[in-house]
């Protein structure tokens, strides 16, 4: 055997038409074990965001001018923020008795509501955001003939702060607890924006307003109704702890001296 065969099968060039090198085979091998990573990848990454997206929550809430906006937005910034699987969606409504009737109809999953609204019987209450407090006074009751309690009311008209009927209805609960007939009050209603130029028409005894202690709008009220010289007789209800049991949805608690103003002091004593 010479020296060239015993080399010519190497020498020799790949058959036509058979099977492809293995060089080749490997590199399309590859290939297709790359393209099956980049599909699991790509499906991997797809499923990861559908796992883990966060979800949106429609939480209404009552009209840009109220107080619970402000803190509504700070709570949803702050689950922005720290990336919760749960982020809220603030929707504005005209106030809480419209947010309770979005979250009636199902058109939000949360509301910013009071506890004494009518709410649908499978809501539930997923936090406390502020305890709301009514505020029951006469303006310039210090003066003889002046309303100093509950029990003077019958027969007077009474100012009510707040257009929603919540309001009254927790005005008739503190008459009754103190042996007043509702019916014997005349209850005016005005509107929580803007109420300056509805009180300048109207003689009133006494003035009611819901809302946290640090509410704007009963310290306005308050300033409002004691000017030029009429001092503010905050009228208590001494059997709060009872209304508190009888009715689930009311709580009783303490307003301290001075939370409506220093000078004076209003209150002059905790009620």
């Amino acid at each position: 055997m010479g020296f060239g065969d015993m080399f010519s099968r190497s020498m020799d060039p790949p058959p036509q038409g058979g099977a492809a090198p293995r060089s080749h085979r490997t590199a399309a091998w590859l290939f297709a074990v790359a393209v099956v990573l980049a599909g699991a990848a790509v499906t991997g990454g797809v499923a990861y965001y559908y796992l883990y997206r966060p979800v949106y929550l429609r939480l209404a809430v009552g009209r840009a001018t109220s107080e619970g906006v402000e803190g509504v937005q700070s709570i949803a910034q702050t689950f922005a923020r720290d990336r919760q699987g749960v982020r809220l969606r603030p929707v504005i409504t005209e106030g809480a008795v419209a947010s309770a009737e979005n979250l009636s109809a199902g058109t939000v999953d949360l509301a910013v509501v009071r506890g004494d609204l009518d709410l649908p019987k499978e809501a539930q209450a997923v936090a406390g955001i502020r305890k709301n407090y009514a505020v029951l006074w006469a303006p310039g009751g210090g003066k003889k003939g002046g309303v100093k309690k509950i029990e003077q009311l019958a027969g007077k008209r009474v100012g009510v702060i707040g257009r929603t009927q919540a309001n009254v209805n927790l005005l008739r609960v503190m008459l009754t607890q103190s042996g007043v007939k509702p019916e014997s009050v005349h209850v005016v209603q005005f509107p929580a924006i803007g109420f300056a130029d509805a009180l300048k028409n109207e003689k009133l005894d006494a003035f009611l307003a819901v809302g946290p202690l640090n509410s704007r709008i009963t310290a306005e009220a308050i300033n409002l109704t004691t000017r030029e010289g009429k001092d503010a007789v905050f009228l208590t209800l001494d059997t709060a702890d009872a209304v508190a049991q009888k009715f689930p949805r009311y709580d009783s608690g303490e307003i301290p001296a001075g939370t409506f103003g220093a000078k004076p002091p209003r209150p002059d004593d905790k009620i």
